[in-house]
């Protein structure tokens, strides 16, 4: 009934096949399909989450959206079309960066790489799950608190992606994942977002699948560095990674394990791991020729709630570097807070492509732009701002955590982005 074996149930992303939705439509199981949306989808257009009337929303949304014309150049805008690769690391959290053991800091090449790029040290990411975090930084979008929008087919092909946008200005487009893009319908989105180039777990040999999810990310790392070298400029690449996922495997045991008594060095080991596989691609791309017109970003799908630190937020919590020969201002920090899904508007502006579609993103880089960002988790919300951060119970109307100054105007502003954004997502 799930339609085989493979660690993704069967679902629409099983069938599609190419970038023109009317042919990905005609490949469908007619029957299957229409016994999927009976079961599957929330015929409810009811937004249950209505704290505050529309012309409070409106107010609200007006003002955390605000931005000025003067926006902090960190391109060097000589170069014409550089090329964007998107390293989406998985579950790589902030707090890992500042964790050592026995004296050895957990991520070392990454904290060095650092020196060598725009370092944004106050993201958060929309999500606790990779499809969502996939939809905030290629689309812009926010997260939905108990479900996501990737697993609607005729709602996330509305989204706008930077994908599509790039393609339209002459970029080639291509996707690296070590696994079965048909988990929670992402090559559906992929298709649809308008990839030239969509590289999967079928993609690789037998001998190399030897993680549960799929290949291990030195694998993935070495085909994209083959490809890269080969592809046409200017190209727009993302590459996610799969290793740092529970049950947190890594290839040499003796090399990287810290412990297997529990997940927490499970989690470290695969995250030495995982920073080792990252600074092989980006070594060998800075001796490639695209390297020296290229932007790099290296940021995360989501956080984790480990190491445990007790306050939700932290979970949250991801680092964002950009990296490459097309970064004019290196070894800079941005302290600014922002989102996961600012990334996209931040770097549009960057390469003065219009960022428009993405209504839901801010240019972090703009000296307006309002220093907030929010998150979403199973029926809960959070909200993070210079003077304080909490979390927010959708069930009990309650606040469950909170530090520093938090006033009713910061509650009601996380209100306003729950409400609006789950309204969005109803009306598409």
């Amino acid at each position: 009934i799930r339609g085989g074996l493979q660690l993704a149930p069967l679902n629409q992303s099983s069938v599609y096949f190419s970038d023109n939705n009317f042919a990905n439509i005609s490949a469908l199981n007619a029957p299957w399909h229409f016994f999927s949306s009976i079961l599957y989808n929330d015929v409810s257009t009811n937004n249950p989450y209505q704290y505050l009337p529309n012309y409070t929303i409106g107010r609200v949304m007006n003002f955390l959206f605000e931005e000025g014309k003067e926006t902090q150049s960190v391109v060097n805008q000589q170069i014409n079309k550089p090329n964007v690769v998107f390293i989406i690391l998985e579950s790589f959290n902030e707090k890992l960066t500042k964790k050592t053991i026995n004296d050895q800091e957990l991520t070392p090449y990454f904290n060095s790489l650092k020196k060598e790029g725009v370092y944004f040290s106050n993201i958060y990411g929309t999500g606790e799950k990779t499809e969502k975090g996939l939809i905030g930084i290629l689309s812009g979008y926010p997260a939905q608190p108990k479900n996501s929008i990737i697993s609607v087919p005729s709602k996330s092909e509305k989204l706008p992606s930077i994908t599509k946008k790039l393609a339209k200005n002459g970029y080639y487009t291509s996707y690296y994942y070590g696994g079965e893009t048909e988990f929670a319908n992402m090559k559906q989105y992929l298709y649809s977002s308008n990839f030239d180039k969509i590289v999967s777990i079928s993609d690789f040999e037998k001998k190399d699948l030897n993680s549960k999810w799929g290949v291990h990310d030195h694998v993935l790392f070495q085909k994209a560095a083959i490809d890269l070298n080969l592809q046409q400029q200017p190209f727009f690449s993302t590459i996610l990674t799969l290793s740092n996922h529970e049950p947190f495997e890594v290839p040499s045991p003796n090399i990287y394990q810290f412990g297997s008594s529990n997940d927490t060095l499970k989690y470290f080991s695969t995250t030495k791991y995982t920073d080792e596989s990252l600074k092989s691609f980006i070594e060998a791309a800075k001796k490639s020729e695209w390297w020296k017109n290229s932007i790099v970003v290296i940021i995360s799908d989501h956080g984790n709630k480990l190491p445990v630190d007790n306050f939700k937020p932290n979970d949250f919590r991801i680092p964002m570097l950009w990296l490459g020969g097309a970064i004019s201002t290196p070894n800079l920090e941005i302290k600014k807070i922002g989102s996961q899904i600012d990334l996209v508007k931040t770097l549009l502006n960057q390469l003065k492509i219009n960022s428009l579609d993405f209504e839901w993103s801010k240019n972090i880089l703009n000296s307006k732009t309002k220093e907030w960002a929010t998150f979403v988790f199973n029926d809960g919300f959070g909200m993070v701002k210079p003077t304080g951060a909490y979390t927010f119970d959708n069930v009990g109307k309650i606040k469950m955590q909170e530090k520093g100054k938090v006033t009713n105007v910061d509650l009601n502003q996380g209100k306003a982005m729950q409400q609006r954004s789950f309204q969005d997502y109803l009306d598409k």
